[in-house]
């Protein structure tokens, strides 16, 4: 039984891997900067989400909830770096599939903080300019 567990493990995380681990990357990249950090961010993300029970029969809503493990594991490099800009905001949004309220409840923001970056985030990237 226990290796048919480990199987199931092994399977639905590399099926999440090969689904969601390019946004999951893109997002993690986002916040820490750091290539080798945001793979052991997402890697780590996705094996503990796997090793919950029941996790292989989640259908919907899975991009989300790694998402927030995702940045929820970054947490601690954005407060170290004073990074509360749009990027984050906006990379939420983006590549975990968050809307501006899930976000807010994530970060801790008003929903009106998020829109407020959001919208600023988006105005500098149509300008051509760096989000930060």
């Amino acid at each position: 039984m226990r290796e048919s567990s480990t199987a199931d493990r092994r399977s639905t995380a590399v099926g999440w891997c090969d689904e969601h681990g390019g946004a999951l990357h893109s997002l993690a990249l986002d916040l820490v900067r750091d290539p080798s950090e945001a793979q052991a961010v997402v890697t780590s993300s996705i094996c503990a989400a796997a090793a919950r029970p029941g996790a292989g029969r989640q259908s919907s809503g899975v991009r989300q909830e790694l998402a927030r493990q995702v940045y929820l594991r970054c947490a601690c490099a954005l407060a170290a770096k004073g990074d509360n800009g749009p990027r984050q905001v906006i990379s939420l949004v983006r590549h975990g599939r968050l809307d501006y309220r899930q976000v807010a409840e994530l970060t801790g923001f008003s929903a009106a903080t998020v829109a407020s970056l959001l919208s600023k985030g988006l105005r500098d990237e149509a300008q051509g300019l760096t989000v930060s």
